[in-house]
């Protein structure tokens, strides 16, 4: 016999997956991005650049 906690901790982890993988799509609608996701934010700071300062 294996150890209990790892046929628990693999019970669950199975429980888990399955859960996911059919409450996971229902959960978040295709072609739509997620609120909480922003892509390529805009910094409100421009980028330093180096230039050469003229004596």
């Amino acid at each position: 016999g294996g150890s209990p906690v790892l046929v628990t901790a693999a019970a669950l982890f199975i429980v888990a997956g399955i859960a996911w993988l059919v409450l996971g799509p229902d959960d978040a609608p295709p072609e739509e991005p997620a609120t909480t996701v922003v892509p390529e934010t805009p910094d409100p700071t421009p980028p330093r650049v180096a230039e050469p300062v003229a004596p």
